[in-house]
């Protein structure tokens, strides 16, 4: 039997000029197929992210196949204090470390969103990447 699956990279931005920097989930508009699993999730901040307090940031999965869509806060990088963090232009992170024990396995479409907490964010640019095996049964 042969199974047809590809290795994908997906990639996008959050942009505060675009998006703004309110307190909340915000989709990223990254679809990723169904019958995935991920095994890496990157972001690298473009644009240094700022913030009149302690603004946390977290990388969620969203399922897009229910309505209203799920979140699921943190699934791919948990809530981090932009200090220290976000603020250094190229500063690369990882995301949950995915290993055989963590990866994860969506059957249902998904996009990429991203949380903000705490306080609103004033400024920031961040990239994120995810690989993924996607298979097609």
């Amino acid at each position: 039997m042969i199974i047809q699956r590809t290795r994908d990279v997906y990639t996008g931005m959050y942009d505060f000029a675009v998006s703004g920097g309110a307190i909340g989930s915000l989709d990223l508009q990254i679809p990723v197929p169904a019958n995935s699993l991920i095994i890496e999730f990157v972001v690298r901040t473009v644009t240094v992210a700022a913030s009149g307090g302690a603004a946390t940031i977290s990388f969620d999965l969203i399922n897009t196949s229910v309505s209203p869509v799920v979140t699921t806060v943190g699934a791919l990088r948990a809530a981090t204090v932009i200090a220290g963090n976000f603020d250094g232009a190229n500063t690369i992170k990882a995301g949950i470390p995915q290993t055989v024990n963590t990866a994860i396995w969506v059957t249902n479409p998904f996009s990429i969103g991203i949380s903000i907490a705490v306080a609103a964010l004033t400024a920031g640019k961040i990239t994120v990447t995810l690989r993924a095996i996607s298979y097609d049964f």
